[in-house]
């Protein structure tokens, strides 16, 4: 009887599996038309802000050295404009580090762990 028991179990753990296998595919269809589009978009875009952002603030370490060039503060100026960039590059590095940890198949994956804790439960 144990056996037939926990057959049962798995039986019902399989067709509950199947059934939400379609829900599966359309979820990760849907994940990953999402997850193309907004690739693209977001690769683009900031590739675009770096540029622009570099671009501008190489020109402003420039101007602040040229006009330094005259005065008796043009090495501390010089150093200040390297330790200015050394800033920012540790502060896009703790951005990208802190950014939102969530994943292009985050929703699928969710619905994955409910499903295993269903079936969990039910056992």
């Amino acid at each position: 009887m144990v056996v037939l028991s926990k057959l049962r179990k798995w039986q019902n753990v399989a067709q509950f599996s199947a059934s939400r296998l379609t829900d599966y595919a359309g979820l990760a269809a849907v994940e990953f038309d999402l997850a193309r589009k907004y690739f693209l978009r977001d690769l683009i875009l900031y590739a675009l802000l770096g540029l622009s952002v570099m671009l501008g603030l190489a020109f402003v370490s420039v101007a602040a050295i040229v006009s330094a060039a005259t005065t008796p503060y043009l090495i501390e100026i010089a150093w200040s404009v390297a330790a200015f960039w050394m800033l920012v590059s540790i502060g896009c590095w703790v951005a990208v580090r802190m950014r939102d940890e969530r994943g292009t198949f985050s929703v699928l994956a969710a619905e994955l762990q409910r499903d295993i804790q269903t079936i969990k439960e039910s056992m």
